[in-house]
């Protein structure tokens, strides 16, 4: 299991695409052999090394990054086998970000794959992969102030799979893992925040922001996974296994200064005022799952698919047991229905968290009182063949979500300390935030369902004679939350989604490879107002005052309103054009390339983010708001080579 996928902030995968033999993505109605996860799973097989040449690779360079394989066949005449080295690394942050203007992180990744035949139908495998990505951010200006942020990253895992019969019907497969990921961010900035102003005119009515935050995570997984497998009279195909998992998990942070009132919700883990000041959490836990399930054929039409199975977590002390049935039916040889139904759990744990945009706090009594997260699906779909090359493919979904974790409500009792801490005049009152925020407290108080279909069209090589390849996909989904008494977008309910990629060869020498990603935005909070900002006490540090700026002019912020206001808002839609333009000279049997390509070829400016900014406001006695982007990533031109030995 790997809880971090993704590198540079999700511009790379932490799979080397040059080396994965082949990747399943199932959106829901999974089979029992996977658990723990609620909703969808990814599974990557990475691709051995070569057996025809004792020596043999790759490599490519761009501006953006550098790429090495080397693979071959193992020199010995008592062991049959094969060997893969890779090695990348990204240079956003030598030269792409010089193209830019934008600060870049740098990742770099070593990947080593051996395959030892041992026997006529015995495989010994060992899987080793090392990664690094940091960013180092800095500057200071007079009329902006000083920010320093640095991030530092690592991913190691270390595998050994031993993969034989165990008799003419019978297979074994025996795995034993360990995975560790350690993430570590430190921010420190005081600066003229575009949210905080004074209502006068000019950059010297802005109000500054003091920030001082270090945070730190940590999962470390060792894993033993065996499968069994068994033929039963050509018709009963017969899956068990089990899986254990001792887990060593952590998040420590310290967070000083002035929170960030632009977060709605208070538990995100971008300084929401939710957030404990200072937090040191260890969560060791073991983690259980045991799994059955029959594959069985009816009249070579009907393939049944019943399964069962198990989940423990020592997290919270408990355990679920998960039915789950596919049902394949064979209306034609060229058209396939299928019919999957089940249940899905998930136990908490910070590996969870990983990529979570909010923070829940999972020590001692709280995570004990959690109860697993609960998923129901209910999956529908045709796959039908029309034509040589030519694949099709509509699903439709329902899913239940019910034991939902978030960060709770504060207590009266909360709410009324936090209260008590402002020290603000009468006549500014109305600018204390008296609604109940949202907690790091853990609690399963929430539910929600998902439904929605995809269309998945796909044109793949059928001979040399081949020249557009590639796939076009469409989702519609719809996907609410039920929490704080009120119902809500989730925070990645994404109506439309359309996706294109494909290849065509111009000729022999010249091919055209392109990306094209249009959806609909994602759910946001937008602001309601201003209020006057908030600043510690410097006599009483545990005292809010009103903040002034250096003239003595009251400063506001945003005002996003209480837990009513959630996601009540919609990002603008999201579309990134990527291409690339391939050379291949003759006479270089297709041994060498030279390419041309550009990320978000259009340069669109897509909106990430929406952060409020504070305008002047000559006709009132307060600025008014305005909502500034947060862009994504920049148009980036890139050229570079890749040659095949």
């Amino acid at each position: 299991e790997i809880s971090n996928p993704y590198r540079v902030f999700g511009l790379t995968s932490a799979f080397n695409p040059e080396t994965v033999e082949q990747f399943e993505l199932t959106a829901g109605g999974f089979s029992a052999k996977y658990g723990d996860r609620l909703s969808s799973i990814l599974i990557v097989n990475n691709r051995s090394g070569r057996k025809d040449k004792r020596l043999a690779g790759s490599t490519s360079a761009s501006i953006t990054d550098a790429n090495v394989i080397l693979e071959g066949s193992i020199p010995s005449n008592s062991v049959d086998g094969s060997w893969l080295l890779t090695a990348r690394r990204t240079y956003y942050d030598l030269i792409a970000e010089r193209i830019v203007d934008s600060d870049l992180p740098s990742f770099g990744d070593l990947q080593l794959k051996l395959d030892l035949e041992l026997g006529p139908d015995s495989t010994l495998s060992i899987f080793g992969l090392r990664s690094r990505e940091d960013t180092d951010l800095a500057f200071a200006k007079d009329e902006v102030g000083t920010f320093a942020a640095a991030n530092d990253a690592s991913n190691n895992l270390a595998s050994v799979s031993y993969d034989t019969t165990l008799g003419p019907n019978s297979r074994s497969r025996s795995i034993v893992s360990w995975y560790k990921n350690q993430d570590a961010t430190d921010v420190d900035a005081s600066i003229k925040n575009p949210a905080k102003r004074a209502n006068t005119p000019g950059d010297d009515a802005l109000g500054s922001s003091e920030v001082e935050f270090d945070f730190f995570q940590e999962v470390e997984d060792l894993a033993i996974r065996q499968e069994f497998s068994f033929l039963v009279r050509d018709t009963s195909f017969i899956e068990t296994g089990f899986e254990f998992h001792q887990l060593k998990t952590g998040v420590r942070f310290n967070a000083s200064g002035d929170r960030n009132t632009t977060e709605a919700n208070g538990s995100s883990i971008r300084g929401g005022a939710g957030l404990p000041d200072s937090l040191d959490s260890k969560l060791p836990a073991n983690r259980i799952g045991l799994w059955v399930q029959n594959q069985f054929t009816i009249k070579n039409l009907w393939r049944l698919q019943p399964g069962l199975r198990f989940d423990w977590s020592g997290a919270n002390q408990r355990s679920t047991v998960s039915p789950r049935v596919t049902v394949l039916f064979t209306a034609s040889p060229s058209t396939n229905l299928k019919f999957a139904a089940g249940r899905y759990t998930q136990s908490p744990g910070y590996e969870k968290l990983v990529q979570s945009d909010f923070f829940l706090d999972l020590q001692g009594q709280q995570v004990e009182n959690l109860l697993h997260q609960r998923s129901d699906h209910l999956i529908l779909g045709i796959e039908r063949k029309l034509s040589d090359g030519v694949s099709t493919r509509i699903e439709t979904f329902y899913k239940t979500f019910e034991d939902m974790i978030v960060g709770r409500l504060e207590t009266e009792m909360e709410r009324l300390a936090r209260i008590e801490r402002y020290n603000f005049p009468s006549d500014l009152q109305a600018s204390i935030p008296t609604n109940a925020i949202i907690t790091s407290n853990p609690s399963n108080d929430a539910h929600g369902n998902a439904y929605g279909f995809d269309i998945f069209v796909e044109k793949s090589v059928v001979d040399p004679s081949t020249r557009l390849t590639g796939w076009l996909s469409y989702t519609y989904s719809h996907a609410e939350r039920n929490a704080y008494e009120r119902t809500y977008a989730f925070d990645y309910d994404r109506r439309h989604s359309l996706n294109f990629v494909g290849a065509y060869r111009l000729s022999r020498s010249w091919s055209l490879a392109w990306t094209s990603r249009v959806a609909s935005g994602f759910p946001y909070t937008p602001a309601l107002g201003v209020r006057v900002a908030a600043t510690q006490n410097p006599s009483n540090p545990f005292q809010f005052i009103p903040q002034t700026n250096d003239i003595g002019l009251l400063v506001y912020e945003a005002d996003l309103g209480s837990i009513e206001n959630l996601n009540t808002g919609r990002l603008p839609y999201y579309s990134r054009q990527d291409f690339r333009v391939s050379w291949q000279p003759r006479g270089a049997n297709g041994n060498l390339e030279i390419f041309v390509e550009a990320i978000n070829a259009l340069n669109r400016k897509n909106a990430i983010r929406l952060e409020p900014a504070l305008e002047y406001d000559s006709g009132s006695t307060t600025p008014k708001v305005n909502e500034k982007a947060d862009q994504g990533f920049p148009l980036l031109p890139s050229f570079g080579i890749r040659w095949r030995f």
